[in-house]
């Protein structure tokens, strides 16, 4: 509780504690009614004390007996982090059979322990945001884009050249015709730190270096976008050393066309594509700092070290995937760094920031004001 002070914590067996004596007496055919407790005790720290974080002292040996709390982060936008023991004995039977309180038979611990869900070594890690900072970056970057379209003809011309030879965009059916190019992420929103893929040496020696440092809450900064006929991107910034300690994705090359993922033979969903609610401003708890070429060397040159690829997938064209929002961070760095004062054509947007055409077929937004987000570092 030291390291999260503002935390609430429960556990099922709070309810076998005497309130007046403290003494603890486990009752085997009051469990049900423990976990009901439990659970309800969760619920009101939730909606009624909106505690920022939550921890759930049970022992969880199945997915179903999680369940029910995965429900309730779902219903209150609370991001969940599923923890394994680390203590030596976790998977000793004789240690756990002497240090149970409730009286299980060691046989009993064993076929638990055989069913139990072994401690996983995640394929991919990064920065997570929770469910609602997601949104609202969400329903803030289609806005964004959606200005940058109607403010800029040049912008709005080659997206026209994006689209379907039939498709078309007015006023009345831009956002749309925004959602049909660029499907919204359905994920929680991250920035990749790490993606080991299925080498299992590289996932173990990555995961043996970082497991102790799941997570830590990180700062990162928001500070423009990417738009290219891929991928639609928000460019960020990692502020902590100790982020970039965590950070390990190849930044040593400058992808090509053929560097590009493209699954072409992808059906398109014909599912409801739920559109962003778009909001035209970043909300309060994400206000940046104020920046402005002219009063900032950093402004066209806002990541140039160890972490430019560092990337938020917002939306990807059909068929494209989401690494290739980080080839276009790379891209979009590597000519920043090429690039000499007024080599580019360059729009003012207004309120908004200045766009940039970085590239053939890649556009770039720099932000007056940048946006400060706080994501959790997992793997999954």
């Amino acid at each position: 509780m030291k390291k999260y002070p503002d935390a609430e914590i429960t556990s099922a067996d709070y309810f076998f504690i005497d309130p007046q004596s403290g003494e603890y007496k486990f009752r085997i055919e009051d469990l049900p009614e423990a976990h009901n407790q439990c659970q309800k005790f969760v619920l009101s720290a939730m909606f009624e004390k909106r505690r920022p974080m939550i921890i759930i002292d049970n022992t969880s040996i199945s997915k179903w007996e999680m369940e029910p709390y995965f429900a309730l982060a779902s219903s209150a936008d609370y991001s969940v982090l599923v923890i394994h023991p680390k203590t030596p004995w976790a998977w000793d039977v004789d240690e756990l059979a002497k240090r149970n309180t409730h009286d299980v038979p060691i046989e009993t611990i064993t076929k638990k322990l055989n069913k139990a869900l072994k401690k996983p070594i995640p394929l991919y890690y990064g920065w997570f945001l929770s469910n609602v900072a997601s949104r609202d970056v969400m329903s803030c970057s289609y806005w964004l884009l959606k200005h940058c379209l109607e403010n800029c003809m040049d912008f709005q011309k080659e997206f026209l050249g994006y689209l379907p030879p039939n498709a078309s965009i007015n006023q009345k059916k831009l956002l749309n015709s925004l959602i049909s190019f660029y499907r919204p992420s359905e994920d929680n929103l991250h920035v990749t730190a790490k993606f080991v893929g299925f080498d299992i040496e590289a996932a173990s020696k990555y995961t043996t270096r970082v497991e102790e440092r799941l997570g830590e809450v990180h700062d990162v900064t928001l500070f423009g976008y990417t738009f290219s006929r891929y991928a639609f991107g928000a460019r960020v910034r990692l502020n902590m050393e100790s982020s970039l300690d965590l950070y390990d994705t190849d930044e040593s090359f400058l992808p090509k066309q053929e560097t590009y993922r493209i699954n072409r033979n992808t059906r398109r969903s014909k599912g409801h594509i739920e559109c962003p609610h778009l909001c035209p401003s970043f909300p309060d708890y994400m206000t940046g700092n104020t920046i402005y070429p002219e009063t900032s060397k950093e402004f066209f040159h806002p990541n140039p070290g160890k972490g430019k690829r560092c990337h938020i997938t917002i939306g990807t064209r059909h068929g494209s995937q989401p690494v290739n929002t980080g080839y276009d961070a790379l891209r979009t760095a590597h000519q920043e760094e090429e690039m000499k004062k007024g080599e580019f054509k360059t729009w003012i947007v207004p309120d908004i920031g200045i766009l940039r055409k970085i590239d053939f077929d890649l556009w770039t937004l720099y932000l007056f004001k940048t946006v400060d987000l706080h994501a959790m570092f997992c793997g999954y």
